[in-house]
């Protein structure tokens, strides 16, 4: 395929693939930074609500919440993201019915 035949599709919402296994290595990773070992249900807190809401309903409780520590978690999972993407065979994330 040439460069003038090429386009980029975005899938944020989980229509063409299943990235949910790689969101929660990223969750945990970025909470190992903290020495802090995230539960199922706060794995599965962050999806859905906004990112930083759902770094505030894991740290509050600890007493560990600050905006800054928020956005630090959000600046190292979006990294952390990239990088994971591009060393992943996303081929076995794609979800049935959509076509290559």
């Amino acid at each position: 395929m040439s460069l003038s035949h090429c386009c980029f599709l975005f899938d944020i919402d989980g229509t063409l693939l299943n990235l949910n296994e790689l969101w929660e290595r990223t969750f945990r990773a970025s909470y190992r930074q903290l020495d802090i070992t995230l539960t199922e249900e706060e794995v599965k807190g962050f999806f859905g609500p906004p990112p930083l809401e759902g770094h505030r309903l894991v740290l509050e409780p600890r007493g560990l919440y600050s905006e800054h520590t928020a956005r630090q978690l959000l600046e190292y999972e979006q990294r952390t993201m990239q990088q994971l993407v591009q060393q992943e065979d996303l081929k076995r994330s794609v979800l049935p019915g959509v076509h290559e």
